[in-house]
């Protein structure tokens, strides 16, 4: 298990955007070679990892979802983290305040072991 890892934290002035942390976890940045969670996906011995965290209204650009379920640009590079479609890192539209997320409606599913 790897838990807790995250983008958000790797610059503070001011943090990542949801867009950005897409693009560092998908390896799109340069900066980042093939991506964190890309990576963490490779390694034989690393079965599982979790997101910190997936919601917590201190940290606001960090949500996998929008309040209305639809993923984030960090949800979709954490669901297709080798995903090379330039596209996956954009907003779907206009960029939302931390208070419209939401944790409501979301599934817990239990993935085995590659």
């Amino acid at each position: 298990w790897v838990t807790e890892t995250n983008c958000y934290w790797e610059s503070t002035a001011p943090h990542p955007s949801s867009q950005e942390q897409c693009l560092r976890i998908t390896g799109q940045k340069l900066t980042h070679g093939m991506g964190s969670i890309a990576k963490m996906d490779m390694i034989g011995d690393i079965e599982r990892y979790s997101w910190w965290t997936t919601w917590n209204k201190q940290i606001k650009p960090n949500y996998l979802t929008y309040k209305s379920g639809q993923l984030t640009p960090i949800g979709k590079a954490y669901l297709d983290p080798h995903s090379t479609d330039p596209n996956i890192c954009d907003y779907p539209g206009a960029r939302i305040n931390a208070s419209q997320a939401a944790i409501d409606g979301a599934e817990l599913i239990y993935c085995d072991s590659t």
